[in-house]
C-alpha cells in the first residue's frame, strides 16, 4: 500500500478483496490486506490526505458487499481528505501561536483591557510593561 502511496496514486481502490487471487496486497504478503480479507471486507477504498504535494496520511473505508465506491462517494471523500489537511495544517498552525506567545511576557494586567485608558494611565503601563519586561530578561542570581 506504501509503495502504491510513495508512486504518487492519491486514491486506492479494490472491488472484492475477499478473492484473493485478484488483490495484489494479498499476493504481496500486506498485513492489512489479508486482516480485512479475515473481517470479511469485500471493498477497500483509501484516500491519501495531500498537503503540498507530498502524502502525511490517509484513511481508508470498507465494506462487506462486492461494489465498487461510486463517482460521488470518492469525490466527497476526497473533499473530506483535502478538510482534513486544512483542519491539520490550522491545528499545527494553532499550536504554534501558542507556543510562541507562551514564551512571551504577559503585559501588566491593565494593558490586558480593551477599555481605553486616559493618557496618564498609558503611560504608567508602557513603564511597568518596560520594567517587566527588563526583570524577565535579567539573569538571575544563583
Amino acid at each position: 500500500m506504501l509503495q502504491r502511496v510513495a508512486r504518487g496514486e492519491r486514491l486506492i481502490q479494490f472491488v472484492d478483496a475477499a478473492d484473493a487471487s485478484e488483490n495484489e496486497l494479498f499476493r504481496a504478503g500486506d498485513a492489512v490486506a489479508q486482516a480485512a480479507v479475515a473481517a470479511g471486507v469485500r471493498a477497500l477504498i483509501w484516500v491519501v490526505l495531500v498537503k503540498d504535494e507530498r502524502p502525511v496520511g490517509a484513511f481508508a473505508l470498507t465494506r462487506r458487499e462486492a461494489r465498487a465506491f461510486s463517482e460521488k462517494q470518492i469525490a466527497l471523500l476526497q473533499n473530506f481528505a483535502a478538510q482534513a489537511v486544512i483542519a491539520m495544517e490550522n491545528a499545527r498552525l494553532i499550536t504554534e501561536t501558542r507556543e510562541a506567545w507562551s514564551s512571551k511576557p504577559r503585559p501588566p494586567r491593565c494593558c490586558e483591557s480593551s477599555i481605553p485608558r486616559p493618557a496618564i494611565s498609558r503611560r504608567c503601563s508602557t513603564r511597568s510593561w518596560k520594567r517587566q519586561r527588563k526583570s524577565a530578561t535579567r539573569p538571575t542570581a544563583s
